[in-house]
């Protein structure tokens, strides 16, 4: 809703017209909580491809999946193996 004030209203409007009306991207520690909440809702694991899919389902680019999966890893909530030529992640919740 614009505001009754000419002046407020004009300068209300550009500015949400300059941001588009989109709600800023998630913090690093948002993207952490929904990654992981992929892996307690799977049980199961995941190779990066598959988690580069799952996380914008979840509002994570996947430009930063593989960040944030490597964080998680390395706080040891995420565990990781290679099997064969290919990584895989999981976490149970405990």
């Amino acid at each position: 809703p614009k505001p009754q004030n000419p002046v407020i209203s004009d300068y209300y409007y550009k500015i949400v017209k300059s941001m588009g009306g989109k709600k800023k991207g998630l913090s690093f520690d948002e993207k952490r909580e929904r990654m992981l909440k992929i892996f307690y809702d799977k049980r199961e694991p995941l190779n990066l491809k598959e988690l580069e899919k799952l996380g914008p389902r979840k509002g994570v680019v996947s430009q930063a999946v593989k960040e944030v999966i490597q964080s998680l890893v390395d706080d040891n909530l995420v565990e990781t193996d290679k099997i064969g030529c290919g990584a895989f992640f999981w976490a149970l919740p405990s």
